[in-house]
């Protein structure tokens, strides 16, 4: 459902909650041309409960797709994603340079009302890139830009086709500005785009399975099955979103023998380990409830995601077409079908 909420005139503010209806774009798209009507530019903003998998900017993308035409959309200048999804909003807090369409920034829920005074132009640019930025602030954002920047060329182009003048362009940025971030090239902006999908995949594990709607005060947490469920959801999602990036990184990291370099290797098993090590505490709750079979956590936790990770990227590398909406649906038959094989 999607809501209008109260904003200045020149704003379109609305709360999205589960899935947007054909109803509820029609009247976005009437209030967007009835501002637009009034003004020449528009802020936006957005309050969501959760962003099922997206990015922020993604979630703007399906927002735009639903609600606006395309020859609008150079019309808003600001976009504003206000999520408790602490570790998205953490990810996001930045500016992108506007192309086409708004500058994209993300604001934890606490911070709501600095986010429409932000999209009203209230409030000033976030610091990067202006001129009142610090080195470090400056060299924070620049390295960023890039790595975005790499991920996407790697994803459409492959390693061999993709180019670091490709990358610098795409980011907004000079050649050699690139260079002295990232000293060792191609491969190192290859290693730090895995990297980062393991901390995505990371962040987004820990903050499902803390969702305070995972826990009914009255009757205490929700069963294992019902978390494990909740979070084979969201990595679904995830790996939809993504997986132009996963295919990559599958396809490609084995082709360039990543995974034969001792260091590297070691710098993936402890992501691997840190991701398993989030879902170990609830396999021990669950244990110690009688819901599983008695069994080591550790070898439990690694188990049910190491499976869940290999049949997603399997689903999604085939079914490249799959809709959005029956995404739940195939999540929903691989927990059922993980879950049954570690319970009692």
């Amino acid at each position: 459902m999607l809501t209008l909420l109260d904003a200045p005139d020149h704003v379109l503010a609305c709360r999205l909650t589960g899935e947007i209806s054909g109803e509820d774009a029609r009247a976005v798209r009437d209030e967007i041309a009835a501002k637009l009507n009034r003004h020449e530019r528009l802020g936006f903003y957005v309050e969501v409960e959760g962003l099922g998998g997206y990015t922020p900017e993604a979630l703007l993308d399906h927002l735009g797709e639903r609600i606006t035409r395309p020859k609008h959309v150079h019309r808003f200048d600001r976009a504003a994603i206000v999520t408790p999804w602490a570790y998205l909003t953490k990810a996001a807090k930045r500016q992108r340079p506007p192309a086409s369409g708004p500058v994209v920034v993300a604001f934890d829920r606490a911070d709501r009302d600095e986010a429409m005074r932000w999209v009203a132009g209230e409030e000033p640019d976030a610091p990067p890139p202006s001129s009142t930025a610090t080195s470090e602030e400056r060299v924070t954002f620049s390295r960023r830009e890039l790595l975005d920047a790499a991920r996407t060329v790697f994803s459409k182009e492959g390693y061999a086709e993709a180019s670091l003048a490709d990358i610098a362009r795409r980011a907004r940025l000079r050649s050699q500005t690139l260079y002295s971030y990232f000293s060792g090239g191609k491969r190192e902006l290859l290693l730090l785009t895995a990297e980062d999908v393991y901390d995505e995949v990371i962040r987004l594990a820990e903050q499902t399975l803390a969702d305070p709607r995972l826990r009914d005060e009255a009757v205490g947490p929700q069963p294992f099955r019902v978390r494990f469920f909740v979070l084979v959801v969201a990595l679904a999602f995830y790996t939809w979103h993504n997986r132009d990036v996963l295919r990559f990184l599958s396809r490609e990291g084995h082709a360039l023998g990543l995974d034969a370099d001792p260091e590297i290797a070691r710098t993936f098993e402890r992501e691997q380990h840190d991701l398993v090590g989030v879902l170990i505490p609830h396999v021990e709750a669950a244990v110690a409830s009688g819901e599983l079979t008695a069994a080591p956590a550790a070898e439990v936790a690694a188990f049910l995601l190491d499976k869940a990770s290999e049949r997603l990227g399997r689903l999604f590398a085939a079914g490249q077409g799959m809709a959005r909406e029956n995404v739940p649906r195939e999540a929903e038959a691989l927990a059922a079908a993980l879950y049954e094989s570690v319970r009692r």
